[in-house]
């Protein structure tokens, strides 16, 4: 048995197919988090939130991961629910 401080190692499919989109997705997640720098400033005085360009790109960006997110959980759940009625029906 794991200890309480260890991340759980195993696999199985919902773990698998989470993690899948969150590979799946890595390329996208940075380019998130680099506009986002881009937009705060990069810590410098004044932000790119006067560019109109990089503001529509971030704003696709985030749909994009919206919609990564959105598949993600709606599949998880998808094989979440299949697996709850099959035990159900073992009852």
């Amino acid at each position: 048995m794991a200890d309480a401080t260890t991340p759980y190692q195993g696999g199985g499919l919902m773990v698998e197919t989470a993690e899948s989109f969150e590979k799946g997705g890595s390329l996208l997640f940075a380019r998130e988090k680099d506009l986002r720098s881009q937009l705060a400033g990069n810590g410098t005085t004044g932000s790119g939130s006067t560019d109109p360009a990089l503001l529509a790109e971030y704003q696709a960006v985030i749909s994009e991961v919206s919609i990564l997110r959105n598949a993600q959980s709606s599949t998880v759940k998808a094989f979440k629910d299949t697996d709850a009625t099959i035990l159900a029906n073992f009852r």
